[in-house]
């Protein structure tokens, strides 16, 4: 007993040493060690990055201080039961919240049956702003961030990464409700999108500055971001592990979601909702580095005709494809068993439309930047009928013909 008090005692003296040229605070009895970086090059609040490794965190942000500077801060600390973290937003509200960890990843169903209520939008890209608008303004959840949506269904075709600059914030809110709605009866379904999966095999193209700027320093890579990125996004980080664990393409009722659309190419291969999830899960385990194209599946489902990128359900793509033709779509329906393919992915009017007499429903939208502005709309279906939506819960029956 005595040794490993010696031990205990050696390992806190030098984490003092160490802290004493990292600007650190070290609580001995807590065992929390807090490292502060000053920043200069990062402008605004980001966070936090949780990471575990066996029975301990460590959790990154962007803070801070009165006088306006900001650092970087490092906390490691154990992880308990009924911890909680807070995520602040750079908005002129000030936004921010609390949430706790799941205690573990569950890959989610792929089929279910018809709800009574159904929201779904998708490219939300780090605006949190037209996020938190959408969710109180259609009763999803309250002003302190709590689900209130009971029994019904939220679902992101798509796309909560990338371009935005409050992308972490709009995650933990979206992992948040996730928790909740499954204690009330109900479901949150994050569908992934092509930048979300861009993120996971380091196609930073589209990656806020800020984001790569915090890798760069954090790692201490300054000459390859997309190594410093991967350090930001590692497999101990929890949101990845969140993410990994979820589909691509899912079908509630007689409604098929994902993010791109279904192409012919792919529906010729015979694949199934569930042999496509699968397809997707196995190439994301391991972080890769670029593009998966290991076999032929794969290579088709994260190609330009895959359900991720595909865009012939609404348009021509250049010497690609055409749009698909309504005899090709109806194929697809029957394939699925479905009536409506609902996507993200391709902005065509500033609010949401459908084609092929309501076989196709288009979620994307450029949603304003500020909150309930009456702008930003989502399709509610509800008890079979479909509607679009505003961020003030103002609704308008869409007619299919």
């Amino acid at each position: 007993m005595s040794k490993l008090v010696n031990n205990r005692q050696r390992i806190i003296v030098y984490s003092s040493i160490l802290c004493t040229f990292f600007s650190c605070k070290v609580n001995t009895s807590n065992h929390i060690i807090k490292k502060q970086i000053a920043t200069t090059k990062l402008q605004s609040l980001d966070g936090p990055y949780v990471y575990t490794d066996k029975d301990s965190l460590t959790i990154i942000s962007v803070e801070q201080r009165k006088d306006a500077s900001f650092f970087i801060k490092t906390t490691e600390i154990k992880r308990k039961k009924n911890q909680t973290f807070i995520s602040k937003i750079n908005n002129s509200d000030k936004d921010e919240f609390a949430f706790a960890l799941a205690k573990k990843y569950v890959v989610p169903d792929a089929v279910y049956e018809a709800q009574d209520k159904i929201l779904v939008t998708s490219d939300i890209e780090g605006n949190f702003n037209t996020f938190y608008s959408l969710l109180l303004g259609n009763k999803v959840m309250d002003k302190n961030y709590n689900w209130i949506y009971g029994k019904g269904h939220l679902v992101i075709c798509g796309d909560m990464f990338d371009r935005g600059t409050e992308v972490l914030p709009s995650l933990w809110l979206l992992y948040k409700l996730e928790q909740e709605a499954e204690r009330a009866g109900g479901k949150v379904h994050y569908i992934l999108g092509n930048h979300d999966v861009m993120n996971l095999y380091l196609d930073i193209r589209y990656v806020d500055e800020k984001y790569i700027d915090l890798a760069r320093i954090v790692s201490g890579i300054e000459d390859d971001h997309k190594k410093a990125y991967r350090f930001l996004m590692s497999e101990k980080n929890e949101l990845v592990k969140w993410i990994k664990s979820k589909n691509a393409v899912e079908k509630i009722g007689n409604n098929l979601f994902l993010h791109g659309g279904i192409s012919e190419e792919l529906v010729n291969t015979g694949l199934s909702i569930e042999d496509i999830n699968t397809i997707v899960r196995k190439n994301l385990e391991h972080n890769p580095i670029k593009k998966p194209t290991s076999d032929e599946a794969s290579k088709l489902v994260f190609s330009s005709m895959g359900p991720f990128w595909y865009r012939g359900l609404i348009k021509n793509s250049g010497s690609k494809y055409q749009k698909i033709k309504e005899t090709a779509l109806d194929r697809i329906l029957g394939f699925y068993a479905v009536e409506h393919i609902i996507i993200g992915h391709t902005i065509v009017a500033d609010e949401v439309t459908s084609d092929f007499n309501g076989k196709v429903i288009r979620v994307d939208i450029k949603h304003p930047k500020e909150k309930f502005t009456g702008k930003s709309h989502v399709l509610l279906i509800e008890n079979g009928k479909y509607y679009k939506v505003s961020d003030t819960g103002k609704r308008m029956k869409m007619d299919f013909h």
